[in-house]
């Protein structure tokens, strides 16, 4: 994988803890947080690329998340649909394992964005979908 898939996947960890706004969330509060990022990314990014766009990003992201995290594709439309967050798939995995998962899935879609336009216009994208969060870009290198 990439180095700077690595950047991205630490950054989304931090962000979905972040959200889910505990330092020991429970698997449904990080699927809940999970949504609320993938939502808040998904309408800042749709305006700039459009929402088949983000979705198609967005599907390749899950298929590689699920090579490592194989429940990610069994859990159908993550972040899509409500039910989704009360799912079974949340009540069977560790918060670790779960929070390892979703921060995979999201560090995959942020590394296939910078791929195909550059960080220079994705991170402050990202920064201004997902509000007060560290960019990967002003973490410091050493991740």
């Amino acid at each position: 994988m990439p180095a700077g898939f690595h950047r991205y996947r630490q950054f989304a960890r931090r962000a979905l803890i972040q959200t889910a706004n505990t330092n020991t969330p429970t698997p449904p509060q990080i699927a809940a947080a999970f949504q609320s990022l993938r939502d808040r990314l998904a309408h800042t990014l749709g305006g700039v690329f459009g929402p088949p766009a983000i979705d198609a990003l967005f599907e390749r992201a899950t298929l590689l998340a699920a090579q490592e995290f194989a429940w990610i594709a069994e859990a159908g439309s993550i972040g899509q649909r409500d039910e989704e967050v009360d799912g079974s798939v949340w009540r069977t995995h560790s918060p670790a394992v779960v929070a390892d998962g979703l921060a995979t899935l999201l560090g995959h879609d942020i590394d296939l964005l910078v791929g195909l336009v550059g960080d220079d216009l994705i991170l402050p994208l990202i920064q201004k979908a997902w509000g007060g969060a560290v960019t990967p870009s002003m973490d410091g290198e050493s991740e």
